[in-house]
């Protein structure tokens, strides 16, 4: 008798999915969820929405003061921060759990749950622990501006008011339990854009990946970024792991690189190499030659009130120093590369995981990339402090007016679920075939398609056992 494999057992079944959103105050909700519901529609999914502002007062002593938009805004916050402070950091993930689970019952038709908003990366780690591969998380892009803006819309809310609303909600100084939204949104699955003149065809797009279209492959974006991705995991530094790749204009690779330290002869350290990065001394030589100057300084202002004035400096700029390190930067890696091999960086496209600093931005000016596409924000950059007449900081595909360097935000698929999107064999999930047995384009249709990674519809052990009916006959030697 005939019986199902494994995979066409994953693709038979429509589970429910879990999408988190990753989107800075001031980003439109109701256009987002209303896009949503339209992309999802031919999938056979419904989608409830789920807003995590919501729960707050679930929890005791919480109140929200709703007098006014700002007043709702800043006691949100307050709340937020409170909440993560005296349960814990992903508290208000385990109240977003109980409440699916409380609505999962009612659910008859497969569900795409959306959950608005995620303000701190221990809340995606949670959510992701739970839900595995059905979790998806989505980072929408605005400019500040377009932020600033929509705030402003709400009556009572003037320009100053919506400039602290959106400074708060990137990054609460000093608040490990504050609004971390920069945090959280670079550890998202795809990047898109949601400002006012942007297109919903990237929604789309992303959905198709999500349910195993075979005829979507990356674009030169995405495929750069992850190349600048994959490098970084070369690094052994104790602090970040960055990568970088350099792209000629007409979109070959030019040189890769990653940030740690240099040997003789050229290139980085292997670990083959008689080994001497940070990793094999054992110590961070930057953080060493920091504590030695903290103490120096402290000593010669008050040798008696050292240990109180080191404290005092350590919540200074001084912890930002980074000219101790012995890592080449990632950036400056992959010009030292195209140096060593003769390669022109005229007009590259430099692809990096973070920011750069403004140490890498002088050399990328004066190596002559013309655009540069990052990811994670750096704060401890001041390049646009330093070279903001060299340096223009623009919109996801804006172009620039004038010959200054494009610093831009990425868009795209992020690199952490590039295999589960993008690979046929190698994704956690069920395998894709691109084509029939007759050579033509496999067939794919939204109506049936199933989500390529997700949780079994059944427990885990009544799913392994279901495995085993379908191969007992089998075993028995039955025909």
């Amino acid at each position: 008798m005939p019986f199902k494999t494994a995979d066409e057992i994953a693709q038979s079944q429509r589970s429910d999915l879990y999408f988190g959103v990753a989107a800075p105050i001031g980003v439109r909700r109701d256009s987002f969820e209303a896009e949503l519901r339209r992309t999802l529609a031919p999938y056979g999914y419904e989608v409830e929405l789920i807003r995590v502002s919501s729960l707050l007062t679930d929890f005791k002593e919480i109140s929200i003061d709703s007098s006014s938009e700002d007043s709702r805004l800043r006691s949100s916050m307050d709340a937020g921060s409170s909440i993560r402070s005296s349960v814990s950091k992903d508290a208000l993930a385990r109240a977003v759990m109980l409440d699916i689970a409380s609505r999962r019952p009612s659910r008859t038709k497969p569900t795409a749950y959306v959950i608005w908003s995620l303000k701190h990366p221990e809340e995606v780690a949670s959510l992701r622990l739970v839900y595995g591969g059905s979790f998806h998380l989505i980072a929408l892009f605005a400019s500040e501006s377009e932020r600033i803006a929509e705030l402003q819309r709400n009556p009572g809310i003037n320009d100053k008011e919506a400039r602290e609303h959106v400074a708060r909600d990137k990054q609460e100084p000093g608040k490990t339990h504050g609004q971390q939204t920069r945090e959280t949104f670079h550890r998202a699955d795809v990047f898109l854009p949601w400002g006012s003149t942007s297109r919903p065809a990237p929604l789309d797009r992303f959905m198709k990946l999500i349910f195993g279209h075979p005829g979507i492959t990356p674009t030169a974006d995405e495929h750069h970024m992850f190349l600048a991705f994959s490098s970084a995991l070369r690094s052994g530094d104790l602090s970040r792991q960055v990568g970088a790749a350099l792209v000629s204009s007409s979109g070959d690779v030019l040189a890769v690189g990653a940030n740690d330290v240099p040997r003789c002869g050229g290139g980085l350290y292997w670990p083959s190499d008689g080994d001497d990065r940070d990793i094999a001394r054992g110590e961070d030589w930057n953080m060493r030659v920091r504590r030695e100057l903290l103490t120096e300084i402290a000593t010669t202002i008050d040798p008696e009130a050292k240990e109180d004035l080191i404290a005092k400096l350590e919540h200074t700029k001084l912890r930002d120093i980074t000219e101790y390190g012995r890592a080449v930067h990632a950036e400056m890696e992959a010009l030292l590369a195209c140096g060593r091999t003769g390669r022109s960086t005229s007009q590259a496209i430099l692809y990096t995981t973070t920011f750069p600093c403004h140490n890498c931005a002088r050399h990328i000016i004066g190596a002559g990339i013309s655009r540069v596409v990052y990811v994670e924000p750096y704060p401890k950059s001041r390049a646009m402090e330093l070279h903001s007449k060299d340096i223009l900081e623009v919109e996801p595909g804006g172009q620039a007016d004038d010959d200054r360097v494009r610093f831009e935000p990425y868009l795209g698929v992020g690199p952490r679920r590039f295999f589960d999107y993008f690979s046929m064999a190698l994704s956690s999930g069920y395998q894709l075939r691109r084509k029939r047995d007759d050579g033509k384009l496999s067939p794919w249709n939204p109506e049936t398609a199933a989500p390529r990674v997700q949780l079994p519809m059944l427990p885990l052990q009544e799913f392994e056992k279901s495995l085993g009916t379908e191969l007992l006959p089998f075993q028995c030697g039955e025909e």
